[in-house]
């Protein structure tokens, strides 16, 4: 008995919210829209480590010399 009065509550709930009177779900009103400045700033920060990683002597690193036999031998 205490089971089908819950049912009857969840009905009643879905009922409502098909009519639109009273509900209590999030509904979505429109779609997020398309930011150009993010896009763009995301655009520019991913050049700038492709451009790291391709080129790294533009942006300072030197190539390391070889290891001197002397300091492998310990």
């Amino acid at each position: 008995m205490l089971f089908s009065k819950y049912i009857y509550k969840i009905r009643l709930i879905n009922t409502k919210c098909k009519l639109n009177l009273h509900c209590s779900m999030q509904k979505v009103v429109t779609d997020p829209g398309f930011s150009v400045i993010y896009f763009s700033l995301a655009v520019i920060v991913a050049v700038f480590i492709t451009l790291v990683l391709v080129f790294p002597g533009l942006f300072g690193f030197k190539k390391v010399s070889a290891v001197p036999h002397h300091c492998l031998s310990l």
